[in-house]
């Protein structure tokens, strides 16, 4: 987990999780949440935050997942340089 500051006040935080991946040959960093303070935002904040992450050694990819549905932030996602991948996500809670 990462928190986000600004002069020692809490404006946001991530959670962060690394895998292996094969199909990419290295590690990669899954964003499973990324949250900015409503009075944060629209300032580069998550840019900034995506752009530190992408620049992290050993590192090959990030990877995020948003509902198109929600456009603003999945055209925020992909104006960052983020593409639709043609995988669909299963999952099946126990």
């Amino acid at each position: 987990m990462k928190i986000l500051l600004n002069n020692n006040e809490i404006i946001g935080y991530s959670i962060l999780v690394y895998f292996w991946s094969n199909e990419y040959g290295g590690n990669i960093l899954f964003i499973d949440e990324l949250h900015i303070k409503e009075k944060s935002r629209n300032k580069g904040i998550g840019a900034y935050f995506l752009n530190c992450m992408e620049k992290m050694d050993n590192i090959v990819a990030l990877q995020l997942e948003t509902n198109p549905s929600n456009k603003k932030v999945f055209d925020y996602y992909t104006r960052l340089g983020f593409e639709v991948l043609g995988n669909t996500q299963l999952i099946k809670t126990v």
